[in-house]
């Protein structure tokens, strides 16, 4: 499962997930944070590279990943005949919105008996039918990952006028460092 890139400079890292899981992760951080005319996405702040990296000392989660992904595109080749990277744009947004509002259902809040029964109608449908559950369970996970990644990135900071952190080599006065 693993393979290599050659990252910036002359440093060659390993690639946690196949190169397919990788083109669906790509496709999935650049619908949740896009390019547009306000500022940076995930491409420019390479949230694919920067999560695969975080992959590779963890097997767990690239298991999670590569499970959660092949899902992703197993669902894209099953409704419109084609890998999610290679969907059309459009088709990619449509398959999100199915999932998301899919998982809003389930994970949703009730109160009375009837949306409790409600949501529990829904949790089956969407498991058992649609067979959406692993689909968004990996949503939730891969949603707040890249947005994690992306906000955590130079791009983002500069786009939103953050300096970094204000002591990134820690505090002068810090008693953990001062005796090292």
């Amino acid at each position: 499962m693993e393979e290599r890139y050659v990252s910036i400079g002359n440093l060659a890292a390993t690639r946690a997930l196949p190169t397919e899981s990788f083109a669906v992760l790509e496709a999935l951080a650049s619908l949740i944070v896009p390019t547009d005319g306000h500022g940076p996405g995930a491409i420019e702040a390479r949230v694919a590279i920067e999560l695969d990296r975080t992959l590779i000392g963890n097997p767990a989660r690239r298991m999670q990943y590569f499970l959660g992904l092949r899902a992703f595109d197993d669902y894209a080749r099953t409704r419109f005949g084609s890998g999610f990277p290679t969907l059309p744009h459009h088709r990619q947004l449509e398959l999100l919105s199915a999932v998301h509002q899919a998982g809003e259902r389930i994970h949703s809040e009730a109160g009375s008996l009837a949306e409790r029964a409600q949501r529990k109608i829904s949790y089956w449908y969407y498991a058992r039918w649609h067979r959406l559950l692993p689909l968004i369970e990996f949503w939730i996970i891969v949603r707040a990952d890249v947005l994690t990644v992306f906000y955590s990135s130079r791009e983002a900071w500069d786009w939103l006028g953050y300096d970094g952190p204000p002591f990134p080599n820690g505090y002068v006065n810090d008693l953990r460092t001062a005796n090292s």
